[in-house]
């Protein structure tokens, strides 16, 4: 629910879905006693998330870069065969 009010969405490292092996990961670092102190570091990425290598990003600028990219890669298959 939290995710679906701030528009913002969990990636993996590599910007692809997270794999279920992480997201079991992320919650369960949740249990970590001061997990939320984890926040106020240089990063202010919290543990959870560290430990399971993934991101919280704002879904509407995320997929538009996404996008972006993924049109300049077409760009380059032009007048390619298979």
């Amino acid at each position: 629910m939290g995710k679906f009010a701030t528009n913002t969405i969990v990636v993996s490292t590599d910007g692809n879905k997270p794999t279920t092996k992480q997201l079991v990961k992320r919650s369960f670092s949740r249990w970590i006693p001061f997990d939320a102190l984890s926040f106020l570091g240089t990063n202010g990425k919290g543990w959870h998330d560290s430990i399971a290598k993934c991101y919280v990003v704002k879904a509407d600028k995320f997929n538009e870069k996404k996008n972006e990219i993924l049109q300049l890669e077409q760009i380059g298959l032009i007048g390619e065969t298979s």
